[in-house]
C-alpha cells in the first residue's frame, strides 16, 4: 500500500470540513471523506480541483488524512514573496519588508494603513 499519495480535491463538505479526493492515476477513483490536517490550528477550505498530498493510514486502504495543498505553477504566490497566506477570499503577502492585505475589493499595504492613522 502506498503511504503517501497525491490527488485532486473532488468535493468539500462545508459542514464537516472534510473532503473527497479523486485519483487520476487510478481511473478517477474517488475516496471516502478524509479529514484535513491543520499544522497551525488554522483551517482553509480547499477548493475543488486543487492538488493535495494525502497520508494513507495503515488501518485500511480507504482511510487517510489530507496533509494539504501542493503549491504549483497555478498557485497565486507573488514572485519573491517572503511569506504568503491565502484565505477563502483574501490574502496576506510579505515581500521586501512590506505587508500587503488583499481581498475582492482591492489591496492595501500596512504602511498605507499606518500612514492613514497618523494623519
Amino acid at each position: 500500500m502506498e503511504l503517501i499519495r497525491t490527488g485532486i480535491i473532488n468535493t468539500v463538505n462545508p459542514s464537516t470540513g472534510m473532503v473527497t479526493v479523486m485519483y487520476p492515476d487510478r481511473g478517477n477513483e474517488v475516496s471516502d471523506e478524509f479529514p484535513v490536517f491543520s499544522f497551525t490550528g488554522e483551517y482553509r477550505f480547499l477548493k475543488k480541483g486543487e492538488q493535495v498530498l494525502i497520508l494513507k493510514l495503515s488501518n485500511g486502504g480507504k482511510a487517510g488524512i489530507v496533509l494539504g495543498r501542493i503549491w504549483d505553477d497555478d498557485s497565486n504566490v507573488p514572485p519573491g514573496a517572503d511569506f504568503y497566506k491565502e484565505m477563502a477570499r483574501a490574502s496576506i503577502c510579505v515581500k521586501s519588508g512590506s505587508m500587503i492585505f488583499s481581498d475582492e475589493s482591492g489591496s492595501i499595504s500596512l504602511d498605507e494603513i499606518i500612514s492613514g492613522i497618523r494623519r
